[in-house]
């Protein structure tokens, strides 16, 4: 089996621009508040819909810090 090491490279220069990781992770981040909102709809104990609505509020953090 082959290995990833001859993939690995002394490059200082990022592969991708800023622009295109930050539109990456900003779909990844509102996709996850979507399937916590979607989860909390779902769930029929109150106790769970409280650490969905949690969550979805620390990703909202984690979204605004990258907008910033």
């Amino acid at each position: 089996p082959s290995t990833f090491e001859a993939e690995v490279t002394d490059s200082t220069i990022p592969p991708f621009s800023d622009k295109l990781m930050m539109y990456h992770i900003s779909t990844l981040l509102s996709a996850s508040i979507g399937f916590y909102g979607e989860a909390m709809s779902m769930t029929q104990r109150r106790d769970i819909a409280a650490l969905y609505a949690k969550m979805i509020a620390e990703v909202g953090i984690l979204a605004e810090d990258g907008m910033n």
